[in-house]
């Protein structure tokens, strides 16, 4: 479906509606995606409903609050978060079995090296936050866009491990979701060379979880790296939230093509954010160069030559209801930059689906 910039006519509108009841009718209050660039979200499904991710606690997790088997996870510092449990060896009845699933001060004094010249992921030596007999919590400088060599923005993400298996890495509280996203792009390649989990299969957090599980392997030799598609997904911060969707949109200079996105009233609050990085040539743009996320028209993410990179959390406007709840809402998110540059920008949303 093609959709040019001009402003929607009220039959337009009208016609983008009553699409979005049917869809909604059809997927049980998913959102329906009018786009013209590429989701970095499910693959799988139809591309005019896309489902959202969960957000969801980990199981069995039990919270430093709580005083029966508690860990020593901080949740007051948490925000999103991704997290993964090593599994129980098969075979309990070997001398491994009765092992640790997780050598806490073996993985600690590996994060807190630097890394091999090979690794691509960590920018640096991991930083101590705490540590105990049987858990950790590092925090670790994470490369947040592949192809800027010595140039590459990095964004902190801490992770908290211990022997029981448990990995859960984290934004510090107060951060924009978004920033999970790493951009990976090789010089030459277009957004639809990328596949639509990209950004989440390659996101920070799975990359910070995975560190933790290569080098608890050389203990462990049964752990093995997960994907995006087997961690969980929570939010400490916003616990109301069950689903998130993140999306992306480029611009080869000036200001993209919108992505055109519908909110039902169904969804009641969104939590929004939106990242931003300057690609010109994967290298230091020239002084002057300016790029920004924009949703309807206004900037909600901004950076320049300076930062390159710079991500950010705001409110999306929408029309209330004579109920008191929210009128259907049109959006659209577009990428600028200035003239004879490059800019890929994100934009994640995290909101309770009725219904899950």
């Amino acid at each position: 479906m093609h959709f040019t910039q001009d402003r929607p006519e009220p039959a337009k509108i009208a016609c983008w509606l009553s699409r979005c009841c049917i869809a909604l009718a059809a997927v049980a209050f998913s959102w329906l995606w009018f786009t013209n660039a590429p989701l970095a979200e499910t693959a799988d499904v139809d591309h005019t409903a896309r489902n959202a991710w969960m957000l969801e606690a980990p199981a069995h997790f039990a919270l430093s609050s709580q005083s029966d088997d508690q860990t020593a996870f901080r949740e007051d510092d948490a925000g999103f978060s991704a997290y993964h449990r090593i599994p129980k060896p098969n075979d309990t009845g070997s001398a491994s079995g009765a092992l640790p699933r997780l050598n806490v001060l073996a993985v600690t004094l590996a994060l807190l090296d630097g890394p091999d010249e090979s690794n691509s992921v960590r920018s640096g030596s991991g930083r101590q936050v705490d540590l105990g007999s049987n858990f950790a919590i590092i925090e670790i400088p994470m490369v947040a866009a592949i192809g800027f060599g010595d140039l590459a923005p990095t964004r902190n993400v801490t992770v908290y491990y211990d022997d029981r298996g448990w990995v859960v890495a984290y934004l510090f509280a107060g951060e924009p979701a978004v920033g999970i996203w790493r951009h990976d792009s090789a010089p030459g390649e277009t957004a639809d060379d990328r596949s639509a989990t990209e950004h989440l299969e390659q996101n920070l957090l799975v990359l910070a979880i995975n560190e933790v599980l290569k080098l608890a392997s050389a203990d462990n030799p049964s752990i093995e790296l997960i994907t995006h598609s087997e961690v969980g997904y929570y939010d400490w911060q916003n616990p109301e939230c069950n689903a998130f969707l993140l999306f992306s949109n480029e611009t080869p200079g000036g200001t993209s093509e919108p992505i055109r996105f519908v909110i039902p009233p169904a969804i009641a609050d969104v939590q929004a954010s939106a990242a931003v990085l300057i690609t010109s040539e994967y290298s230091n743009p020239e002084p002057g160069v300016n790029a920004a996320v924009s949703l309807d028209g206004q900037p909600v993410a901004a950076t320049d030559a300076g930062s390159i990179l710079s991500a950010s959390k705001f409110d999306i406007p929408r029309p209330a209801a004579d109920d008191g709840g929210y009128e259907t809402s049109l959006h659209e998110m577009s990428v600028s930059v200035t003239e004879g540059e490059t800019a890929t920008g994100v934009m994640m949303l995290l909101y309770n689906k009725p219904g899950s």
